[in-house]
């Protein structure tokens, strides 16, 4: 079986809905959260680090500070600490807060530069922190900052926290010194500088980020890979799914056999084409029926697999032909074909469509061994020969045309004219009219006598239908096949029966005898049961003795 470009496209359409659906590579995706949480675990571990420095940074100027205020105490006299014993006090815890951070090793270095450089003796050196004890000094509300800085190569935590002149003891003593009023009690004297070298805590916190992300990797390459695992699963099921339900809706517009559209596909392209052509958008529309020649004969000869050969040849004949010239191909049923088409100005013309199409079709083909050479008849309309431009009535047309197509010959292909026009024309009237003649009693019977040959005696009546219309008789060979299409066959042969029925009782009141009545009917109403409950309804309404009727098939 070839697939149609319909069924192609379909297969397309599933991939595209399942290219969102494709699962992520293990490794990027594990990668992703290995660093992820690498990063995580850094940032972390050096805020908590940097959280303890601090603290540890202001406990060691609470301590400075508390250690010169009991100094001082215990000199009650003047108060005054001399910045030697200030500096080694310094010193003292500075040395202590290394020796508590000794599994880390973290060097801390403690000084307390002044404004004008004498505090303690010590000259800052940075030009920015001094600027900024500076700055300091002369704002009204003084405040320290903290700051984590790479400097030459390594990691830095400051604290700069101002140091005011708390005593007038203390003003005093620097004024002297200074040889000016340059203090007052509450100014800023200086700062405490309490600097802490991370760079080996921070560098050991980047060695176990680099293992935690190795441990993550590995991790996440085992959850990955599983749920990956899981996930492939998921969407090779989602796959066979959606393929299942894309070949579904195929298999309800195409034929499974063939993969040309089915009938429902082909009235749809037909209502379309039909709606441009009154658009104005095209010249004309072609519709073309086919039917295969002997085609039982080929099954009963050859073999069904012969017959589907066949109709498979037949369909990609007519795809190529109606793929040409941007028109559709379909399988009604059986060995039933049909097509339509748009026709531009100055395009096919039908005729040559139906020769083309016979040219195509009747060209025979290898199969198992064999040569088959397999014909059709055909039959082709065109809108712009239609007086009622609908698309029922041109698929009525080139079946008229298919008819006249079969009663010619067979292996033909004809067109709808106007002699088949004038021929439409009739059956249309007629099919206007017949609802109404079997409903108004229209449609009548005749009774035919049927003789006994050997005693030459009348025995019974054959009941005849037959219709006048308009004054002309028609011919049941006409009017049973359009009763039998649009569905009224069934009513044709009750009002036949009961006029049949109300005559051989006439008949039988005058001659005082018994006849037999036969009357035919359509195999099609037996179809349901309703028929056999409508004959008793009849019978039992007239008294007619069912011992005395015939149906015929």
């Amino acid at each position: 079986m070839f697939l149609s470009t319909q069924r192609q496209s379909a297969k397309a359409e599933t991939a595209l809905r399942l290219q969102k659906f494709k699962p992520t590579r293990p490794i990027y995706l594990a990668l992703f959260i290995a660093l992820g949480g690498a990063v995580f675990y850094f940032i972390i571990a050096n805020a908590k680090l940097l959280q303890s420095e601090r603290a540890q940074q202001h406990q060691l100027i609470e301590m400075t500070n508390a250690f010169t205020k009991a100094y001082a105490q215990e000199r009650a006299n003047s108060g005054v600490v001399p910045a030697a014993f200030r500096r080694i006090g310094m010193e003292h815890f500075g040395r202590e807060v290394g020796q508590s951070s000794r599994s880390r090793e973290v060097p801390v270095y403690i000084r307390m530069p002044g404004v004008p450089g004498l505090e303690l003796e010590t000259v800052e050196q940075n030009r920015q922190i001094l600027n900024y004890i500076r700055a300091m000094a002369n704002s009204s509300l003084p405040r320290g900052k903290e700051e984590t800085r790479l400097e030459q190569g390594k990691v830095i935590a400051r604290k700069i926290v101002p140091s005011l002149a708390s005593t007038q003891t203390c003003v005093s003593c620097h004024n002297e010194a200074l040889g000016y009023q340059a203090y007052a009690p509450g100014d800023v004297m200086g700062a405490f500088v309490i600097e802490t070298d991370l760079t080996k805590p921070v560098v050991q916190n980047a060695y176990f980020s680099l293992g935690a992300f190795f441990v993550i990797l590995f991790a996440a390459l085992l959850v990955v890979g599983r749920e990956n695992q899981r996930m492939q699963s998921a969407v090779d099921a989602l796959k066979g799914r959606v393929e299942a339900e894309s070949y579904a809706k195929f298999l309800a517009s195409h034929d499974s056999l063939t993969d040309l559209p089915n009938r429902k596909l082909f009235l749809r392209r037909l209502n379309a084409d039909v709606a441009a052509f009154h658009k104005g958008e095209c010249e004309n529309v072609l519709a073309v029926l086919i039917d295969v020649d002997d085609f039982k004969t080929i099954n009963d000869t050859l073999g069904h697999d012969a017959g589907d050969a066949v109709l498979k040849k037949i369909a990609i004949s007519l795809r190529a032909v109606f793929d040409r010239y941007g028109g559709i191909a379909a399988r009604l049923g059986g060995d039933e074909f049909a097509g339509v088409l748009k026709v531009c100005p100055g395009g096919l013309l039908p005729d040559d469509l139906g020769s083309e199409l016979l040219d195509e079709l009747c060209l025979p083909f290898g199969f198992k061994g064999a040569s088959i050479q397999a014909s059709a008849s055909i039959g082709v309309a065109g809108l712009d020969h239609l007086a009622d431009t609908g698309p029922m009535q041109l698929l009525k047309a080139a079946d008229i045309a298919l008819y006249a197509s079969k009663r010619g010959g067979k292996r033909c292909a004809r067109v709808f004219d106007r002699e088949l026009r004038k021929k439409f024309g009739r059956l249309s009237g007629l099919t206007s009219a017949l609802p109404d003649a079997i409903r108004n009693g229209g449609v009548r019977a005749i009774l035919q006598p049927q003789v006994d040959v050997a005693t030459h005696q009348l025995v019974g009546f054959e009941a005849l239908a037959r219709w006048t219309h308009e004054g002309q008789v028609i011919s049941p060979a006409e009017f049973i096949p359009i009763a039998e299409e649009i569905g009224l066959i069934g009513q044709l042969d009750l009002a036949v029966l009961q006029h049949a029925i109300v005559l051989s009782q006439r008949l039988m009141e005058t001659a005082n005898h018994e006849f037999r009545l036969s009357v035919n009917v359509s195999a099609k109403d037996f179809k349901t049961d309703a028929f056999v409950v409508q004959i008793k309804r009849v019978l039992h309404t007239s008294g007619f003795d069912p011992r005395l009727l015939t149906l015929e098939i």
